[in-house]
């Protein structure tokens, strides 16, 4: 009988491990496993007044975004905290005179940037770009 428990036992941890089986509401969810089996990395096209078009790729976990220019992916820097393992949305529009405006949202904590000068900028919840400390 205690051979019986015993064999029992093992079989239920047995399907339990092999299935992935857990107790349900007993762990946090993960930031890492917002995504699922969506691409970690986009690229974004922008069509530029000028007929140009400006290829920006970013990293949806890590918010990590470049440009490319001239065969080389140049990196716009970061001004301000952001979230790695998180989950970032970005959207370029194209300017008039050639250019173009890049808007970064984090789409866990809500918090947006926008690119200036070749960094991002935070942008406070009143639409305005927040103003960096210059130390003299």
């Amino acid at each position: 009988m205690q051979r019986k428990r015993l064999w029992l036992a093992g079989l239920v941890i047995g399907y339990l491990l092999v299935t992935g089986v857990s107790a349900a509401g007993l762990a946090k969810p993960s930031r890492n496993n917002v995504l699922g089996n969506e691409s970690i990395f986009q690229l974004v096209t922008v069509r530029k007044s000028n007929d140009a078009e400006q290829l920006i790729r970013f990293n949806r976990r890590t918010g990590v975004t470049s440009y490319l220019k001239g065969n080389q992916w140049q990196l716009i820097k970061e001004n301000d905290r952001r979230v790695r393992n998180s989950l970032y949305q970005v959207l370029a529009t194209a300017e008039t005179g050639g250019g173009w405006h890049l808007y970064r949202l984090d789409m866990i904590s809500g918090d947006s940037w926008s690119v200036k000068n070749l960094v991002w900028h935070s942008i406070k919840s009143d639409g305005h770009l927040k103003e960096t400390e210059t130390k003299e």
